[in-house]
């Protein structure tokens, strides 16, 4: 099973394009955000993000896997407001 914070810190990666803006708007060091980046990639066997010292893209694992990503959280969120 996923770790839907690392799902969220990932979608939150992507919109920032950056780790370090990620964690700033998420309130959470770098470092985690990092660790749990890593950690979804190795569940998954695969690499979601290309990282450079001066920017971050999708593979194109990481690009499907987003779209889901999108809609996993747009889902939690509506079971959520039901309750």
């Amino acid at each position: 099973m996923f770790d839907l914070n690392a799902i969220q810190d990932f979608v939150t990666v992507v919109r920032e394009q950056s780790y370090s803006a990620a964690a700033r708007a998420l309130g959470t060091p770098t470092s985690t955000i990092s660790k749990r980046i890593q950690n979804l990639e190795a569940s998954l066997s695969t690499r979601l993000i290309e990282r450079t010292t001066r920017a971050l893209r999708l593979t194109p694992e990481g690009t499907a896997f987003h779209a889901r990503a999108l809609r996993i959280l747009a889902e939690v969120e509506e079971a959520e407001s039901l309750l």
